[in-house]
């Protein structure tokens, strides 16, 4: 709690909002653990504007301002987010009579829908698996590709390659599926079938790792991170990033997270229902899909080449 005492406990002391008011305030939130530390910089932020400006009692126009302010200093889904923590702690306020809610029917930023990663077409992705084929060892290169492999063609987050277990590798039926442990959930009810490709790269690599039952399904190789660990997001992310930077693909739109875009972009491509993509990609809301729908509707029209053809010949 330093860091908000520190800053907005001090601007608000004249106004009756203590540390404890903050202290309660977070305790009150029921949220993940990174989205705790987004809402204690959000309140940092916000308590620094505030006693910089010599502010004790906020108002309205004061909340506006400090969203104006950090305007210029984040991205716009960063401005979004420490408001929304802002309002949140306003209406907290407010239930509990501490302070009147003055943060009420502020509008926050229009957020382009369009993703802010990009999708690998195929020749990047052969690229990127002869990258990895040249990974230090034959252990590295074996469960970088598999781990690759899965993302790409079967869409799944970080979070979730880090979370899965060997045991998530089972038969359902005639085919072969990894559950998943998702985005916002609570165990592993969901599940993707593993294409055969896949499959035998997974099976490759765990046979020369020698995986055991109850084992994470990726394990960790270097001593840094402690060998035979359970791989960490981060660490995830890096080695795809390291591989795609490797195969001369270096760029701030392709990421980890371009192997999800790339697998829900290409069943889009292969002519997939929406329906379809929806429950591969287990959206909650079919509209985060018709993102994809959309995309490749534009790339589909063919509009400017023939304005080009019919003007220049």
């Amino acid at each position: 709690m330093n860091d908000i005492t520190a800053s907005a406990g001090t601007a608000l002391q004249q106004s009756g909002i203590t540390s404890g008011t903050f202290a309660a305030f977070i305790d009150y939130l029921d949220v993940s653990a990174k989205t705790l530390r987004t809402y204690r910089a959000a309140l940092a932020s916000f308590g620094a504007f505030l006693q910089e400006n010599a502010i004790t009692m906020p108002k309205r126009a004061d909340v506006i301002a400090w969203r104006e302010a950090i305007r210029g200093v984040y991205a716009a889904s960063t401005v979004q987010l420490y408001l929304t923590a802002v309002k949140m702690f306003f209406r907290f306020t407010a239930s509990n009579e501490l302070y009147p809610n003055v943060a009420d029917n502020i509008h926050g930023l229009h957020i382009s829908r369009e993703h802010t990663k990009d999708h690998m077409t195929k020749k990047q992705v052969n690229k990127v698996m002869d990258t990895i084929a040249d990974s230090k060892t034959e252990i590295q290169a074996l469960r970088d590709k598999a781990m690759f492999m899965l993302m790409t063609a079967c869409g799944l987050r970080c979070i979730e390659v880090s979370r899965a277990d060997v045991d998530d590798l089972r038969a359902l039926g005639d085919e072969t599926v990894v559950y998943v442990h998702g985005k916002m959930r609570d165990d592993k009810q969901d599940f993707e079938i593993v294409p055969e490709q896949v499959e035998t790269a997974l099976r490759e690599y765990l046979t020369a790792r020698g995986a055991k039952s109850g084992e994470p399904l990726f394990m960790c190789t270097g001593n840094r991170q402690g060998i035979g660990g359970r791989m960490s997001t981060r660490s995830i992310s890096k080695i795809i990033s390291s591989a795609l930077d490797a195969a001369g693909l270096k760029s701030d739109r392709l990421t980890a997270h371009s192997t999800r875009h790339t697998a829900m972009t290409t069943a889009c491509m292969c002519g997939e229902s929406l329906q379809a993509v929806q429950q591969f990609a287990r959206h909650s809301n079919i509209n985060t899909t018709m993102i994809y729908v959309h995309n490749i509707d534009r790339m589909r029209n063919d509009c400017s080449r023939r304005v080009a053809s019919y003007l220049f010949g």
